[in-house]
């Protein structure tokens, strides 16, 4: 059985970069609203899927994803949500962003259409859990998710506060011995 809470979908643009693309899909999302208080001035942690299995609901309450935010739950009565990468464990076909019908199903999955997806789920639960400017978003995120998070946080950085990212290999290299030396 799924540890922590189900999934919970918002829909979202396949195409964040094409304005003459209206396709969507649903994207998954799970929330920890245990220590939250409506209205009050407590952060948001949001915690990047990324590359690895799907995420499930045990990346809000406890899991090697972001286990870091939720031991500051209580500290902080902080709202934690953890959101799905596209592509990455398709709940259902309704929650992936490509149909078997699509002659390039892999054109929309990269690093930048993921950022944006960030930016959208931002405006999403902003409005759905009616969040203020004193919400301050931290993003949350090891190895590539960590990367991702650390993008959020230059490219938006009205959006998202802070980011800690974890093992993130934020300067890429094309041949990377160092990988071997261990």
């Amino acid at each position: 059985p799924p540890r922590g809470p189900p999934a919970r979908y918002f829909t979202q643009q396949l195409d964040h970069f094409d304005a003459s693309a209206s396709r969507t899909w649903q994207q998954a999302y799970y929330v920890n609203d245990t220590y939250w208080v409506p209205g009050s001035d407590a952060p948001v942690y949001l915690c990047v899927g990324g590359e690895g299995p799907a995420l499930d609901g045990s990346a809000v309450r406890s899991s090697v994803h972001c286990n870091v935010a939720v031991e500051m739950l209580p500290a902080t009565k902080a709202l934690m949500f953890a959101v799905e990468h596209r592509y990455y464990g398709c709940h259902n076909m309704s929650a992936c962003p490509y149909t078997r019908e699509d002659e390039e199903p892999l054109r929309w999955l990269s690093s930048r259409q993921a950022l944006a997806d960030l930016a959208a789920f931002h405006r999403h639960a902003t409005a759905a859990y009616a969040l203020a400017p004193a919400n301050r978003w931290v993003t949350f995120g090891g190895s590539y998710p960590g990367m991702l998070a650390g993008w959020a946080r230059l490219l938006y950085p009205s959006l998202f506060f802070a980011s800690i990212s974890s093992s993130a290999p934020v300067i890429a290299k094309l041949d990377m011995h160092e990988y071997n030396d261990i």
